[in-house]
């Protein structure tokens, strides 16, 4: 009769665990950038890292696009760096963070094309790898 209880509460306690550990927390988005129509890019700064450099920065466009017609294009200036960054935003409190893109990048050869990230509102940035 001992084993049998023990066997019992052992396997209620194996079910509840595996139960709680199988819960998991909401997902919280806490940016959310749509480069959609009526609002445009809702939050994005552009530039250029050569000073005085007067050709546009991103145009839009419907070349391609995952939600027409909606798609950036740079025009690029040798040695220099075309910028497309959103607003700050903060993910503190959350043990994990997701960053989900929903747009095409194509990147012509001899280029190169990067997604950083900041933790101190951009005085250093990461890249992500």
């Amino acid at each position: 009769m001992k084993q049998r209880l023990r066997r019992f509460l052992t396997a209620i306690a194996l079910v509840s665990s595996w139960a709680a550990m199988s819960q998991t927390s909401p997902i919280t988005i806490v940016f959310h950038e749509k480069f959609d129509p009526p609002s445009g890019p809702d939050s994005v700064t552009t530039f250029h890292t050569t000073p005085g450099t007067t050709i546009p920065y991103w145009n839009d466009t419907s070349a391609f696009s995952v939600s027409a017609p909606n798609s950036y294009h740079a025009k690029i200036v040798p040695f220099d760096s075309v910028i497309f960054e959103t607003d700050a935003f903060a993910t503190t409190g959350n043990i994990f963070v997701r960053l989900q893109f929903d747009q095409i990048c194509k990147v012509h050869f001899g280029q190169q094309a990067y997604v950083r990230v900041s933790n101190d509102n951009g005085a250093t940035w990461t890249r992500l790898t």
